[in-house]
């Protein structure tokens, strides 16, 4: 029941985010509602399977979960001061980033799925990976951003 209720959901936002670039219907508010909505979906389900009593080997390890907490806290404390800074904030998504969130949902969906044929901590890692290298991509436009206003100051 969980594995349709996720589902459901992450189809649902890919519905709704393909709708809005087809049809031209995108906006300010939804470039950034849209990831926060990506973010909360997984980082739920991610804290869900992390302290849940589902079986070990499908169970996210307490350090991931941290380090996708940690990442998007300091990602969110960054754009805070950016837009405190600035006034304004470019939000611009990157590769990894979106990879990030394809693994991380993926992984999700192999925790609630639970098939023998996955590796299942190989994707954790290998998402683990892609997590911190959009991180460092992500600091380092904030570091553009910051410097921009710097100079133009």
């Amino acid at each position: 029941m969980a594995l349709c209720v996720f589902l459901v959901a992450a189809f649902s936002d890919a519905v709704d985010g393909y709708i809005a670039r087809r049809f031209n219907q995108q906006s300010r508010l939804g470039a950034t509602l849209d990831p926060l909505a990506d973010k909360l979906l997984g980082l739920t389900a991610l804290i869900g399977l992390t302290f849940t009593s589902i079986a070990e080997e499908w169970r996210f390890p307490l350090w991931f979960t941290v380090l996708f907490l940690a990442k998007d806290g300091i990602i969110l404390l960054g754009c805070m001061i950016i837009y405190m800074q600035k006034g304004t904030l470019e939000v611009r998504p990157n590769l990894a980033g979106k990879a990030t969130t394809a693994l991380l949902l993926t992984a999700i969906v192999v925790a609630l799925w639970r098939p023998s044929w996955v590796p299942f901590f190989p994707l954790i890692i290998i998402t683990a990976f892609f997590s911190a290298l959009s991180f460092v991509l992500y600091f380092r436009d904030a570091l553009r951003q910051l410097t921009e206003e710097d100079q133009q100051s």
